[in-house]
């Protein structure tokens, strides 16, 4: 299931790149923008020095930060889930568009969204807090015995294990509201029911296409690094500073243009190969949940 899943991914960014590549701009510019403008409007320490001076008001101007702060990551965050509900469109229909990359703002699809990341938060927050405190607890009870230590051990791992077991039930939350939203016997809160009973039985194979993903991506680091390192050799061992520079830049220039596509080619294949599952998983779960030909008669 795995390797069909991500051989299908990369066929279908192969043959669609550069339209993969629209829908996803929005997103990337957006993340770009808001990945250099968040550092620095949140530079505290500037913040603090103006408000010594009196130049600003502190209390006002942290809020307008923050406020700016969470608008644009919210921005961010709705892009790049509008991103992928279009690829679920593109991979049902074989076209991707790029009017789709948008289609979570049509209509109050973009709330709910937020919504259910609301939830979503909330219920894994709980959850850390509480195997956090007991934790924490055991811990301190363990300066008077070490038979605290121990259960403060199996208190966190039973918490690694719990959090890692809600979080893969939750895992495709946002793909199961939109392809439910437009049936009127679903609500908003039904799409954590019909979520958690999609994963289970394939909390393991997602597991694996997670662990996949990111091996592959290390892999692709590993790469990096090995062509900086090489680049960086050749330039060590040449004597003439002048050559050098112009070795450099040119270089430069292709391993910039080298890594630059390696990352919006594995970041497009691997959101094509997280809705990929998603569509496979659904088709398995429909497809053994239909009656057999003697069920139907009965």
């Amino acid at each position: 299931m795995i390797t069909n899943i991500l051989s299908k991914a990369y066929t279908t960014v192969k043959q669609n790149f550069w339209s993969l590549v629209a829908m996803f701009l929005p997103t990337l510019i957006f993340s770009a923008f808001s990945g250099w403008l968040v550092p620095m409007l949140t530079n505290f320490d500037s913040i603090v020095v103006q408000a010594m001076i009196g130049s600003v008001d502190l209390p006002s101007k942290l809020g307008g930060v923050f406020s700016l702060v969470l608008v644009l990551e919210i921005i961010t965050f709705l892009l790049g889930t509008s991103f992928s509900f279009g690829l679920i469109i593109g991979l049902k229909d074989g076209k991707f568009r790029f009017k789709n990359a948008f289609v979570a703002f049509h209509g109050f699809t973009w709330l709910a969204v937020l919504g259910l990341y609301v939830v979503e938060v909330i219920l894994l927050s709980l959850l850390v807090g509480f195997f956090a405190m007991v934790t924490i607890g055991f811990i301190v009870a363990a300066m008077k015995s070490w038979f605290f230590g121990i259960l403060a051990f199996i208190v966190a791992v039973l918490g690694v294990v719990c959090l890692v077991y809600v979080g893969l039930g939750l895992q495709f939350l946002f793909f199961t509201y939109f392809m439910d939203k437009d049936d009127d016997d679903t609500n908003f809160f039904d799409a954590f029911v019909t979520n958690w009973k999609l994963i289970k039985g394939y909390r393991w194979q997602l597991i694996g296409f997670i662990l996949m993903q990111f091996l592959i991506g290390l892999v692709l680091m590993v790469i990096a690094g090995l062509i900086s390192g090489i680049i960086f050799a050749i330039l060590a061992v040449m004597s003439n500073p002048g050559l050098r520079l112009v070795v450099a830049a040119i270089l430069g220039l292709i391993a910039v243009v080298i890594f630059l596509g390696a990352y919006v080619f594995y970041g497009l294949w691997s959101a094509v190969a997280n809705a990929q599952f998603f569509l496979d998983l659904r088709d398995r779960k429909a497809t053994t949940s239909q009656p057999t030909a003697e069920e139907s008669q009965d």
